[in-house]
C-alpha cells in the first residue's frame, strides 16, 4: 500500500479496495494457471484475438423530431456499426424521438438530459444488466461522432493487436514527466525480462504440432510487448479515457500514471498504479496472457473491453493482406463522415493534432507505429464551442462492476474444475 499522508479516509479506502482488487485479480490469474486441465495449448492472448467476440456498447441518440438530412446522414453511418464483425457488433445504436413516448428502459437516462440541446449522443458500456452508467455524452454532429468512433491510441491498439502483439500495455500519462519515467522504466525492464524468459505453450511440449491448426496464417504466433502512452486529458481521447477516469482520479489527487495491458480485441485486463508496476506483477499477468487458454468462455476471464470499435473479423481473416485496410471497408460509410466532417466548419480545430506518443522515445514506438497511429477516413477533431462532455464519475464504477463479475467467474471455474479433478 502507498507510503502517503491522507486526511480524507475515503480516500485511503479507495487505495486500498485497488490494491485488494489488484492483490485478488493476481491471486485469481495464478489460479488459472494452476488448472491446466482441458487447456488447449493455444496461449490466452491468442485465443481472446480470434475466438472472443467483443461486448457491444450501446449509443443511444435523443432527438426531437425528423433529423437533418446531415444528421441523418451520421446516424445511418452509426448504425452502420451493427453490421460489421461475423460475431457481436462494436457498437450498436438506438435512436429515441423525445417527441414521442420514451421506451420504459430508457426512461431513467432520458431524465438526465431532459435540459440538454438535442440531438445527443449518449455511451453507455455493454449491458451487464444493472443500471446504466453514463461513459461519455455530446451533441450530434460530425466532429462529435469522429470524438465517439476513432482516435490515435485506439488505432494503434488495434493495429498492434492484430500484428500478432502479445499486449499493449496503455501507460495513463499523469503529466509529471518524472512519475511517467519511473513507470516507464520498470515496465520496460519488465518487459525485456519477459520476452527474454518466456516461453509459448506449445514450445514447452515438443510433443504438440496441433495447436496453430485453427489459427490465423496471416498473423505470426509471438511472444512481443510494447508500451503506448496516452494522455488522460487529451479530447480526442475523451472515450477511452472515460472508461478509466473513476478508476485512476480521487478526490484529493489522482492514481496516475497507471498502466493498464490490453489484449485480444481491445481486452484491458487491470488497471495498475505506479507503486503495481513491479517485475512479480507484471511477470503474473504475463504468464496468465502467454499461458494456455485453459478456460474458453470469455465470461469466466478477468477484463473489460474497451471501445475499440473496428472490425477485428476482417482484420484477423487476412482481408488486409499487405496493404493498409480501407476505413470503408472496416466501417461502413467511413469516407461519408470524412466528407461531412471536413465541410462541417471552415473554423480550425481547437485539439492539438501532434502524435502523443511521437515524444515519448523511450517506450520503443517505432516509425511505422507512428505512423499506423494516423487516423483514416475520420480525422478531424471537435471544434464544438464547448467540446465533447466529459464523461460520467460512475464510468470506473462499470468497469469494477465488470471485473468483479469476472473474477467470480474464474472462482467458478477454479471450483468446478476441482470437483471435475476429485471425481475424475
Amino acid at each position: 500500500m502507498k507510503t502517503c499522508t491522507r486526511r480524507d479516509t475515503r480516500q485511503v479506502r479507495i487505495v486500498t479496495t485497488h490494491r485488494i482488487k489488484i492483490g485478488l485479480v493476481v491471486l485469481l490469474i495464478g489460479l488459472c494457471l494452476a488448472l491446466p486441465l482441458y487447456a488447449c495449448s493455444v496461449p490466452v492472448f491468442r485465443y481472446a484475438l480470434e475466438r472472443w467476440p467483443v461486448d457491444s456498447y450501446r449509443l443511444v441518440i435523443f432527438h426531437q423530431g425528423t433529423l437533418s438530412d446531415t444528421q441523418q446522414d451520421l446516424q445511418r453511418y452509426l448504425e452502420g456499426f451493427r453490421e460489421i464483425g461475423y460475431g457481436r457488433p462494436p457498437l450498436v445504436l438506438q435512436s429515441v424521438d423525445t417527441a414521442e413516448s420514451i421506451p420504459e428502459p430508457l426512461t431513467t437516462l432520458w431524465e438526465q438530459f431532459r435540459e440538454a440541446s438535442l440531438p445527443l449522443m449518449v455511451l453507455l458500456p455493454p449491458a451487464m444488466g444493472g443500471e446504466d452508467v453514463v461513459l461519455w455524452h455530446a451533441p450530434l454532429s460530425a466532429d462529435n461522432v469522429t470524438v465517439l468512433t476513432e482516435s490515435p491510441v485506439r488505432r494503434a491498439l488495434a493495429e498492434r493487436l492484430t500484428e500478432g502483439e502479445t499486449a499493449v500495455w496503455l501507460l495513463l500519462r499523469s503529466g509529471d514527466p518524472a512519475k511517467d519515467e519511473a513507470v516507464i522504466k520498470a515496465l520496460e525492464e519488465g518487459l525485456e525480462e519477459m520476452e527474454a524468459t518466456l516461453k509459448l505453450p506449445h514450445e514447452l511440449d515438443s510433443a504438440d504440432t496441433l495447436y496453430d491448426t485453427a489459427l490465423s496464417e496471416e498473423i505470426e504466433l509471438k511472444i512481443d510487448f510494447s508500451i503506448l502512452p496516452m494522455d488522460m486529458d487529451d479530447p480526442r481521447e475523451a472515450v477511452l479515457a472515460s472508461v478509466f477516469k473513476d478508476i485512476v482520479t480521487a478526490e484529493e489527487g489522482s492514481l496516475l500514471p497507471a498502466v493498464v495491458p490490453v489484449f485480444g480485441r481491445a481486452r484491458a485486463l487491470i488497471v495498475l498504479d505506479q507503486a503495481d508496476v513491479v517485475l512479480d506483477t507484471i511477470a503474473e499477468l504475463c504468464h496468465f496472457l502467454v499461458g494456455p487458454c485453459s478456460c474458453q468462455v470469455k465470461q469466466l476471464n478477468p477484463g473489460v473491453d474497451l471501445p475499440v470499435f473496428v472490425d477485428w473479423d476482417a482484420r484477423i481473416m487476412g482481408m488486409i493482406g499487405d496493404e493498409e485496410i480501407p476505413t470503408d471497408l472496416l466501417v461502413p460509410g467511413a469516407a461519408l463522415v470524412s466528407d461531412l466532417s471536413a465541410a462541417a466548419s471552415d473554423a480550425p480545430s481547437v485539439v492539438d493534432t501532434t502524435d502523443p506518443i511521437e515524444a515519448t522515445d523511450s517506450t520503443n514506438v517505432s516509425s511505422a507505429d507512428t505512423n499506423a497511429m494516423a487516423v483514416g477516413g475520420l480525422t478531424e477533431s471537435p471544434s464544438e464551442p464547448n467540446g465533447p462532455a466529459m464523461s460520467s464519475p460512475s464510468a470506473g464504477r462499470m468497469s469494477r462492476r465488470l471485473l468483479w463479475l469476472a473474477l467470480m467467474g474464474i472462482v467458478a471455474v477454479g471450483g468446478g474444475t476441482a470437483v471435475l479433478l476429485k471425481w475424475s
